[in-house]
Order: structure tokens, then sequence, then C-alpha cells
């Protein structure tokens, strides 16, 4: 790494000896995305739609559904029927997320404007019958899952 030049990923990993672990992955990518592609079919969640034409919007849209499709592979969530998913803990237990509607929406109602997160999480925990309270205490791995399938069911 040269002076003044920006660090590379792999500059990083080098200089701080960072162990490096390979994915483990349960599905194909093909399976996975075959399962995210259902999930926004069902919702009728158009990526083109949601953005509105501004690039930055679809490049963070489909960031998202990167991150859902990865979370897929890995196990670690899994598409059922009818709109539901199962997002598998790191504690070994399992969320189960109904398929949303009205009640579901109006629980983000109740959360004052500007908390997007407490809205997120009062969502995500109506539709896993456990209440915020619950999914604000997950683990940040977990957490980071909630967030990105908050992003789906938020826009269905």
């Amino acid at each position: 790494m040269g002076e003044g030049a920006n660090p590379t990923t792999e500059d990083i990993v080098s200089k701080y000896q960072i162990k490096r672990t390979e994915q483990q992955y349960v599905l194909s990518e093909e399976s996975a995305v075959e399962q995210v592609m259902a999930l926004l079919t069902y919702y009728d969640i158009d990526v083109d739609r949601l953005a509105g034409g501004n690039d930055l919007q679809e490049a963070s849209l489909e960031k998202t559904f990167d991150q859902l499709t990865d979370y897929v592979r890995r196990g670690l969530v899994e598409v059922g029927e009818n709109g539901t998913v199962t997002q598998h803990l790191g504690s070994g237990q399992t969320l189960q997320y109904a398929e949303i509607g009205a009640k579901h929406k109006l629980v983000m109602d109740k959360v004052p404007q500007g908390q997007q997160y407490a809205k997120m999480y009062a969502l995500m925990g109506s539709l896993a019958s456990c209440g915020s309270t619950a999914i604000e205490k997950l683990p940040a791995k977990d957490l980071a899952v909630v967030e990105v399938l908050s992003t789906v069911f938020s826009n269905a």
C-alpha cells in the first residue's frame, strides 16, 4: 500500500490479521433468488416502481434484496406460503412472520414521526406476534436480518 493511497480490503485484512470465514450456504443462489422473487411477487413489489426513477433509491433497494438473497442462501430466512417468512435466530430459535395486513401496518402509526427504527421494530414485532420489545432485544446479527425483512414488509 503506497503512501497516500486508499487501503484495499486485502490491505486491511492483512494488516489486522482478520480471519475470513467462508460463508456456509445451504441453498444455491438460484434457489435463493427464486424464494426472494416469490416473496416480492406475492406482495407485488416492483423495485423500479418503488425507486421512482431515483438511481440512489433503486441501488439501495437492490442492495436490500441482495442481502435478503444472501440470508436465504445461508438458511437464516425461509420464505413460506402466502407471504410468510421464518427467521432462524443465532440462538437456535425462530421467528415466524405472518402475512402482512392492515393491523400490522397500523402499529407503525402509533410510533412518533422520525423514529424509523421504532416503526420498523413495531411492524416486525407485530408480524411475529412478539411485540417490538422482543425485537429490540435481539443481538445485532439477528437484528440486521429483521431490518432487511422490514423493508420488504413495509413496501408490501
